[in-house]
């Protein structure tokens, strides 16, 4: 018993540390310090009509507080019952997902595409095993246990959903493709439309407000570059009625809050 207790001890100390690398490479990232460009100047150089305004990703700021949250969260003793549980179902995924994250801010700030568009793949699926294992224990959570355990992930799940479309988009951009030979307007709108149906699945089936909070965000971001581009046309409009859609949808749902 002593030594499952100090190996689940020594997990916990490992996802600070690595939530912490994860930060540094992050700020890293972003004063050039081992790429040659930022992540928002490699976005802008793909720059389309699926590509939100640079002050949307502010939302990684939130994702990340939130983070640091869940994992000064789990630290604390979790003694028995749903909290325990929650936090070994997590178990060293949430390492995974860390350095996932940092090797998809090193292959794009050195404008990789393709291999960024390969991790942010499979850094969305760890998100969505991280995302799932813990909700199977979320009814037996109280308030304060969903905010450390469910409500980190249901924003990063959220984002994560939405940043891979992003870097779809831009990889599109990158490799001067005209996807099934229709115009950039077009599938554009198609993404938004998809992004729209994922927010929806997560707001109906788990009544997850967070996760959709996220993609209103993005939607919105859209709108606000299409609008400054002078384009709002059709896509802007498209994301208009997404973003209506979600809020209506997510103002009349019922259920547990995530």
């Amino acid at each position: 018993m002593q030594h499952y207790s100090r190996e689940k001890k020594g997990l916990k100390i490992l996802n600070l540390v690595f939530y912490i690398l994860m930060i540094v490479v992050n700020v890293l990232a972003n004063i050039k310090i081992f790429g040659q460009t930022t992540v928002l100047e490699v976005l802008e150089k793909y720059n389309n009509v699926f590509t939100p305004h640079s002050i949307t990703f502010f939302v990684w700021i939130l994702v990340y507080i939130m983070l640091g949250y869940f994992v000064l969260y789990q630290l604390e003793k979790s003694g028995y019952g749903a909290k325990k549980e929650a936090v070994e179902r997590i178990g060293s995924w949430f390492i995974v997902s860390c350095i996932l994250n940092m090797l998809w801010l090193f292959f794009l700030t050195f404008d990789m595409i393709k291999l960024s568009m390969i991790i942010m793949l499979t850094l969305l699926l760890v998100i969505y095993v991280i995302y799932f294992r813990v909700h199977t224990v979320q009814e037996y959570l109280y308030n304060d246990e969903k905010k450390g355990l469910i409500r980190p992930f249901s924003l990063y799940a959220g984002w994560i959903s939405a940043i891979t479309l992003v870097n779809f988009a831009a990889l599109v951009k990158y490799m001067g493709l005209n996807l099934l030979n229709v115009g950039e307007n077009l599938w554009g709108a198609v993404a938004i439309v998809v992004l729209t149906i994922v927010n929806l699945c997560f707001l109906y089936f788990g009544k997850d407000k967070a996760f959709a909070f996220t993609g209103i965000l993005t939607l919105a971001g859209i709108v606000y570059a299409r609008y400054l581009a002078g384009n709002i046309m059709p896509v802007g409009y498209v994301a208009i009625v997404a973003i209506f859609i979600l809020v209506v949808v997510m103002i009349n749902s019922r259920g547990r809050k995530a």
